[in-house]
């Protein structure tokens, strides 16, 4: 008997929600093509003051060891620079997530934007959260959704709606990572960098559930 429509739908919500990463860099055992890039502090972000130079790999740093690293290195706010692994047609990661960890040595108030995304015309630039203190890793997640808080062009734009998001994610030329916290000397750490997985809080649960629903409804509608 073929399976119906409720129960082909049910397995492909348990296969996004049984999905774990679509990309991912845990630098462990080199750089993986990140380079570090000045950015303008206010934006847009899809201009480069300074750079693409090569990311340090930090072989002893990281959670666990392996990260990369960046200096400031002009004037301006200086962001890692995700390689063409993550460029491109990225449609398919709206309402999932970008996460990593975070580590920084310097931090005197320096305010831009903490993930910035641009197909090489519009950017997108997220706050994403309180800022990491001097010392220990922090973990950030943020979600590609218009109920996330992107806004348009810099932190202080008008919200990013669905079809602003969707737009710059389908022809995807830049993902940045802001490594400067601080006027003067910076010195950061980025590990564990993740594109395209089910947003953290518990979503890939309710989609699961949501799948044996519809399983569970297709399978009363056979009993018939």
């Amino acid at each position: 008997m073929k399976l119906s429509k409720i129960a082909l739908t049910a397995l492909a919500l348990a296969g996004v929600a049984t999905s774990v990463t679509a990309m991912s860099s845990t630098f462990d055992a080199g750089n993986e093509g990140w380079q570090v890039v000045g950015m303008p502090d206010s934006g847009p972000y899809h201009a480069t003051t300074s750079g693409p130079i090569p990311a340090t790999y930090e072989p002893s740093q990281g959670v666990p060891a392996g990260s990369i690293s960046l200096i400031d290195i002009d004037g301006n706010t200086t962001f890692f620079s995700a390689p063409g692994t993550y460029l491109g047609n990225q449609l398919s990661t709206y309402g999932t997530s970008i996460s990593f960890d975070l580590m920084i040595l310097y931090n005197n108030g320096w305010v831009s934007a903490d993930v910035a995304l641009t197909d090489g015309v519009n950017s997108l630039a997220i706050d994403a959260g309180p800022e990491p203190v001097i010392g220990p890793w922090t973990h950030y997640s943020v979600n590609l959704n218009d109920l996330a808080g992107w806004k348009v062009g810099n932190i202080n734009g008008a919200l990013a709606t669905e079809a602003d998001i969707k737009n710059v994610l389908s022809d995807l030329q830049g993902l940045y990572i802001r490594g400067e916290y601080a006027w003067g000397d910076d010195y950061s750490y980025l590990d564990n960098v993740r594109m395209g997985q089910v947003p953290e809080g518990g979503s890939s649960l309710a989609l699961l559930g949501g799948a044996f629903a519809l399983l569970g409804a297709a399978s009363r509608k056979f009993r018939k």
